[in-house]
C-alpha cells in the first residue's frame, strides 16, 4: 500500500511505526544475545534459543480430503490452509508442556499475507519488481477451539473463510484496506501467529551462481510468534516449516505435530 503525506501523518500509522522500530531493537537484541552465549543450553530461555525445520509434511491431500469430507462448506481448503490449520492447532496443543499455557477462552489470532499482484484492477505487469501484498487478520479462533477435537476442522475453516473475504472478495482484494490498521491493532496484546512465505516459494532452485541453497532460516521468524513457509529441499509436494523459539518450545511442538499426525492420519 503506498504511503503519502496524508497517511504518514495519521497518529494511529504513527504508534505502529514507534512499536515496529522498538520491536526490530529488541529482535537484534535477542540475536546478539544468542551470539554471545554460543547458544549454551543454561540459556535456554532465550526467545530465539533454537530453529528448526519440519520437513516432507506428507499427508496434505488426505488433510485436505479430512476437512473437506467433514465440512463440506469450508471455503478454499488449500496446501497452504492445512498446513497452516496443522500449525495453528499443534502450537494450542503445545502450549502448556512450552511453558505459554493459555486458558480456553482466550482469543488467539492467525494472520498473514496475500499476493496482490495479479489480482489488482488493472494487475501489474510482469515485468513488475518488488511487494505487492495486502494484510489478512480475520482468522480468530478461542484456544481451546484450537486444541479440541475438531481443532484442525475449525482452524482451516476459520483461515479458508479469512481467504475467501479477503483475496478472494468479489469488491477485489484491496476492498477494505482502510480498516487495515485498525484490524492490525485489534491483535494487540493478544496471542497472534503470523506466516511469511508461501507453498509455491521455491527457494530452494535460486541459484546466484553459489549453487542452491543448503538451509533456509528466515530471520523474520525470530521473537516474532511467526513460521516460514516455503517449498522443501528433499522432495517433490513436501513442504517446509521454519520456527523459532526455546529449546522447550521446539521440542513441544515438534512432539505435538508428529502425534498429532499420527493419530489423525491412517
Amino acid at each position: 500500500m503506498p504511503i503519502g503525506p496524508s497517511t504518514v501523518g495519521s497518529p494511529r500509522l504513527g504508534t505502529l511505526l514507534q512499536r515496529k522500530r522498538k520491536y526490530l531493537v529488541i529482535i537484534s537484541l535477542d540475536l546478539a544475545s544468542i551470539n554471545r552465549f554460543n547458544g549454551d543450553t543454561q540459556y535456554c530461555s532465550l526467545p530465539s534459543f533454537d530453529r528448526t525445520n519440519v520437513q516432507d509434511l506428507n499427508g496434505l491431500d488426505s488433510l485436505k480430503k479430512l476437512v473437506l469430507a467433514k465440512r463440506p462448506s469450508a471455503a478454499h481448503v488449500s496446501s497452504f490452509t492445512v498446513t497452516c490449520a496443522l500449525v495453528w492447532v499443534c502450537f494450542a496443543k503445545s502450549a502448556a508442556s512450552s511453558g505459554k499455557a493459555a486458558v480456553d477462552d482466550d482469543v488467539e489470532y492467525f494472520t498473514f499475507v496475500a499476493d496482490c499482484r495479479a489480482r489488482l484492477n488493472p494487475p501489474l505487469p510482469p515485468t513488475y519488481f518488488g511487494n505487492c501484498v495486502a494484510l489478512v487478520i480475520k482468522a480468530k479462533l478461542n484456544h481451546g477451539e484450537l486444541k479440541g477435537n475438531d481443532g484442525i476442522l475449525v482452524a482451516a475453516e476459520s483461515i479458508g473463510q479469512a481467504i475467501q473475504k479477503s483475496v478472494f472478495n468479489e469488491k477485489g482484494i484491496l476492498h477494505d484496506a482502510h480498516n487495515w490498521l485498525a484490524q492490525f491493532e485489534e491483535t494487540a496484546g493478544k496471542k497472534t501467529f503470523a506466516v511469511g512465505g508461501s507453498p509455491r516459494f521455491d527457494i530452494y532452485d535460486v541459484d546466484y551462481g553459489w549453487g542452491r541453497p543448503k538451509k533456509f532460516e528466515g530471520l523474520f521468524i525470530d521473537d516474532s510468534g511467526a513460521i516460514s513457509l516455503c517449498k522443501s529441499r528433499e522432495a517433490d509436494g513436501s513442504l517446509e516449516i521454519g520456527l523459532s523459539g526455546t529449546k522447550i518450545y521446539i521440542d513441544s511442538f515438534a512432539t505435538a505435530i508428529i502425534e498429532f499426525l499420527g493419530n489423525l492420519l491412517p
